[in-house]
C-alpha cells in the first residue's frame, strides 16, 4: 500500500522546530542512515545492564527466578504518559528496522500524520511504534515529547482523549476485542477528526492494532494510514541485541552456525530474544557444563576453543528443546532417590532461596508425595552437600544455588508436570506452603521479614510465568486460594497478577484468566480479580476491569464489598471513562441478570461526594456525567427494590437517600431533579412493588425526623416527596379502575 498519506503533502503542516522553516520537507531517507550511523559512538552510552533488563522485560523474565518487575523504572516510565529517554536509548539501540521503516519514518515526522500498524501479537509490533517514537524525538532535537494515550474503557476513543499539549508523539494501542466489547466499526472514519486536532497542536499518533481488528474498524480510514512494513531479519534483531547486551560474543559466527540459523528461522522477535539469551550463557559457560555430544577419543583434560564450539552450540540447542534428553538421563540413571528428585524440583522452584530451606522444603515434598520419610536432623540421610551434588548445582557464597544451564529451572519443573501427572494436585499445595518453615504449620510472620518476603515473591514470580508459558492457571490459582488469609501473602499475590496484568509479555493472557476467574464461583479468585480491578490494571484498562467487575459483582458476597468500592472508586477517579461507568451501571440495574451488580456499584457513586462539595453526590455533578431522571431513578429503584426484600440490609439505602435529600437542602437547584428520581424509582406504573415505595416513605420519613436543625425544611421536602408518591398511585388506581370497567362494559 502506498505510504504517502492523503494529508501528508501539504506544506502549511510540515514540521517546525528552531532549525525548520514552516515549508521545510522532513529529512531524506539517506539523513536518517547518516543519523543511524551516529548511533553507533552514541550506543556506548547505554548501559548494557539497561539493555538486559529490557530484553528480560520482554520475556517476563523466563528462566530468571527474581521478582516479576525487572525493570521497575523502565514498567512506571511506560505505564505513565511520558516515555523515559532511557528507555528510548535502549530501542534506538537494539531495533532492527524492518523494511519501509525509514519511508515510513520520513512522512510520519510530520505533525498531524497518523500511522497504523496492524500486526498480529508477538510480532514486535509495541518496538516498531516505540522506534518511531525514539526516532522522532532524536531528529526534534529532543522537542517533541513522545508518550502513551490509554485508550480508555468506551468502545469509541474521543478527540477529548487526546492531552490538551503541542509537540508531542502519542502511542495509542487499541484493546483486543473480547466478550463483551469490541471497538466502535466507526474508528477508522473517526480518525479525520482526530488528524484535524493533531494538525492545530503539532502533534502525532501512532496506533497499534491487529489485522482482524483493522479489517473490522478501518473502513473510512484516510487514505495510506496503514504502515507497509516487511518484517526484520530474526538474525539482524538477534545481531543488534548481541552487540548491545555482551559485545564480547562473536555475534557473526554464533549467526553464521547453521544449527543457530535454523533455530531463528521464523521466529517471532520475543522467541529471539530468548535465542539471545542463550547464545549468551553458552559463549560463557564454562567447559564443565556444556552437553557433552560425544565421547572423547583421547586422555587430554583441557579441550581447545575450537573442540569446545559443537558442545556450546549444543547447550542453545538443548535448552531450546527444554533440556528433555539431559534430564531424563538424570532421572534414569541407577541410585537415582526420590528425595534428590525432591530436591532438584524445589531447587527449581525456589531458585535464590538458601538451601537450607530448599533442603527442608525438599523433606516436606517427600511427605507431600508420600515418599519415605526423610529425617532433617542426625547423619542418617544424605545432607546438603551431597544433594548438591546430586543435583549437578552450584552451592554460592551466599548460601544460595544456582544452575550453569540456562532454563534448566523451568525445565525441570515442566519435566515434573509431564512426567508425573497425578502429583500435580499435591505439587501445586506444596508450592502455596512453601512460604511457611518446615513443616508448614509454623507462622509466616516468624521467620526473618526479607528471607520470607523473597520466598514468597519467587514463588508468585513462578507461578505467573508458569502461567503465561504453559498457558495453565493451576498455580496461581493454587497460590490464590491458599494466601487468601494471610495479609502479606495476599497482597504480595494481588501485586504479582496487577503486575503481570499490565506487562505486554503476559498481559493476554493474564486478562482472559482474569475474565475466566470472575465467572467462576471460586470465592478467592473473585475476590482476587476485584482486588486488581482496583489497581493499575483498572486504571490501564478501565473497560475491561468493568466487565470482569460485572461478573465478580452479581451474585452476593461480603467479602468483596470492600474491594468492588475501591474498584469502583478507582474507575471513576479518570473523569474520561466517567460517561462510560455510569451509562453501564445503570444498563446493569436496567437487567435481571446484572441488577446485582449494578446495585452494588451504584451504591458505590451514589454515596459519593464531589472532590470540592462534601454535601452533593457525584452523580449529581454535570462536569463529566449529565445523568437524567431516568437514569438515576433506575439505579435507586434498584437500590429500593433490593431494600424492601427480607433480610437486605437497610441502612445502605437509608444513607443514600439521606445523603440526597441532604443536597436538596444545600442545593436548593437539585430540588426537582432529586425528587423526581426518588418519585419515578418507585413509580407504581414502573411495576415497582408496593414495598419498596413503602420503604422509601418510612426513610424519608425518620429523615425528616431525625435532626434538630431546620425541622421544617426537611418536613416540607418529606410532605412533598409524599403528595408525588400518592399522586402517582391514585393515577395508578384510577388506571386500573378505567381498565376493569372497560373489560366488565366489554
Amino acid at each position: 500500500m502506498d505510504e504517502q498519506r492523503s494529508y501528508a503533502a501539504d506544506p502549511s503542516i510540515a514540521w517546525m522546530s528552531a532549525t525548520t522553516s514552516a515549508t521545510e520537507q522532513p529529512p531524506a531517507p539517506e539523513q536518517f542512515e547518516q543519523a543511524a550511523a551516529g548511533l553507533i559512538q552514541a550506543a556506548a552510552a547505554v548501559d548494557p545492564e539497561l539493555v538486559e533488563q529490557v530484553r528480560q522485560s520482554a520475556l517476563l523474565n523466563l528462566g530468571e527466578m527474581n521478582a516479576i518487575k525487572v525493570v521497575t523504572v523502565l514498567q512506571n516510565a511506560l505505564d505513565h504518559t511520558k516515555i523515559a529517554d532511557s528507555y528510548l536509548g535502549v530501542i534506538r539501540q537494539v531495533f532492527a528496522r524492518p523494511h519501509g521503516f525509514d519511508n515510513l519514518l520520513r512522512t510520519w515526522s510530520q505533525p498531524g500524520s497518523i500511522t497504523v500498524i496492524n500486526r498480529g501479537p508477538d510480532t514486535g509490533r509495541t518496538t516498531i511504534a516505540h522506534a518511531l517514537l525514539a526516532e522522532l524525538r532524536r531528529h526534534s532535537g529532543n522537542q517533541v515529547n513522545v508518550g502513551t494515550v490509554s485508550f480508555g474503557g468506551s468502545p469509541t476513543f474521543p478527540v477529548e482523549r487526546l492531552p490538551r499539549q503541542e509537540l508531542w508523539a502519542y502511542l495509542l494501542e487499541l484493546p483486543p476485542d473480547e466478550e463483551g466489547f469490541a471497538v466502535n466499526d466507526q474508528f477508522g472514519s473517526n480518525l479525520h477528526d482526530l488528524h484535524n486536532v493533531l494538525v492545530r497542536r503539532r502533534c502525532h499518533l501512532v496506533v497499534v492494532t491487529s489485522p482482524q481488528q483493522w479489517a473490522r474498524i478501518g473502513h473510512g480510514a484516510p487514505a495510506g494510514i496503514l504502515a507497509n512494513l516487511g518484517d526484520a531479519d530474526a538474525k539482524a534483531i538477534a545481531r543488534k541485541w548481541l552487540a548491545a547486551v555482551d559485545s564480547e560474543v562473536p555475534a557473526e559466527r554464533w549467526l553464521a552456525d547453521p544449527t543457530v540459523t535454523q533455530l531463528l528461522q521464523h521466529q517471532p522477535p520475543a522467541e529471539v530474544l530468548d535465542i539471545v539469551g542463550l547464545i549468551r550463557s553458552a559463549a560463557r559457560a564454562d567447559a564443565k557444563d556444556l552437553p557433552e555430544i560425544k565421547a572423547k577419543t583421547d586422555n587430554r583434560s583441557v579441550e581447545t576453543e575450537e573442540e569446545l564450539w559443537p558442545r556450546r552450540i549444543a547447550m542453545v540447542e538443548s535448552a531450546r528443546k527444554n533440556w528433555r534428553p539431559q534430564l531424563l538421563e538424570w532421572h534414569r540413571q541407577s541410585g537415582r532417590t526420590s528425595l534428590q528428585r525432591n530436591f532438584l524440583l524445589a531447587a527449581a522452584v525456589l531458585r535464590g532461596t538458601s538451601v537450607a530451606h530448599v533442603y527442608s522444603q525438599a523433606a516436606l515434598l517427600g511427605k507431600v508425595f508420600k515418599d519415605n520419610e526423610i529425617e532433617l536432623l542426625g547423619q542418617r540421610d544424605p545432607g546438603v552437600i551431597e544433594m548438591v551434588d546430586a543435583a549437578q548445582a552450584t552451592l554460592n557464597p551466599d548460601d544460595t544455588l544456582s544452575f550453569a544451564r540456562p532454563e534448566w529451572d523451568d525445565a525441570i519443573v515442566e519435566y515434573f508436570w509431564v512426567d508425573r501427572p497425578f502429583s500435580r494436585s499435591a505439587f501445586l499445595g506444596w508450592l502455596a506452603t512453601a512460604p511457611y518453615l518446615d513443616d508448614g504449620r509454623q507462622a509466616l510472620e516468624r521467620v526473618p521479614g526479607q528471607v520470607r518476603y523473597t520466598l514468597a515473591e519467587r514463588i508468585a514470580a513462578f507461578a505467573v510465568r508458569w502461567a503465561v508459558r504453559q498457558q495453565r492457571h493451576d498455580p496461581l490459582s493454587e497460590l490464590v486460594k491458599t494466601w487468601r488469609g494471610n495479609k502479606s501473602l495476599w497482597d504480595l499475590i494481588l501485586s504479582s497478577l496487577d503486575d503481570a496484568a499490565t506487562q505486554p509479555a503476559s498481559a493476554s493472557y493474564v486478562h482472559g484468566m482474569l475474565l475466566q476467574w470472575a465467572k467462576n464461583d471460586d470465592p478467592a479468585q473473585r475476590l482476587a480479580v476485584v482486588n486488581v480491578c482496583s489497581r493499575q490494571f483498572g486504571r490501564l484498562h478501565t473497560g475491561k476491569a468493568l466487565r470482569r467487575l460485572q461478573h465478580t459483582a452479581s451474585a452476593a458476597d461480603s467479602a468483596i464489598d470492600d474491594a468492588l468500592r475501591a474498584a469502583v472508586t478507582t474507575l471513576w477517579e479518570d473523569p474520561s471513562i466517567r460517561p462510560t461507568l455510569f451509562t453501564q451501571l445503570v444498563d446493569w440495574c436496567s437487567q435481571d441478570k446484572t441488577r446485582g451488580a449494578g446495585r452494588r456499584c451504584f451504591s458505590i457513586l451514589a454515596a459519593t461526594a464531589t472532590d470540592h462539595d462534601g454535601s452533593l453526590p457525584t452523580l449529581l455533578q454535570e462536569h463529566e456525567v449529565k445523568a437524567d431522571v431516568f437514569q438515576l431513578s433506575t439505579g435507586l429503584a434498584a437500590i429500593l427494590e433490593h431494600t424492601a426484600s427480607p433480610h437486605s440490609d437497610q441502612e445502605e439505602a437509608a444513607s443514600i437517600v439521606g445523603f440526597w435529600l441532604d443536597a436538596v437542602l444545600h442545593h436548593p437547584d437539585q430540588r426537582d431533579r432529586v425528587l423526581q428520581s426518588l418519585r419515578h424509582a418507585v413509580r407504581a406504573t414502573g411495576g415497582v412493588s408496593a414495598s419498596a415505595r413503602n420503604t422509601l416513605r418510612v426513610i424519608t420519613h425518620l429523615w425528616a425526623r431525625n435532626s434538630d436543625t431546620a425541622q421544617s425544611d426537611r418536613e416540607r421536602l418529606y410532605t412533598e416527596l409524599s403528595s408525588l408518591l400518592d399522586g402517582d398511585l391514585e393515577q395508578t388506581f384510577a388506571a386500573h379502575r378505567q381498565q376493569a370497567s372497560t373489560v366488565e362494559t366489554a
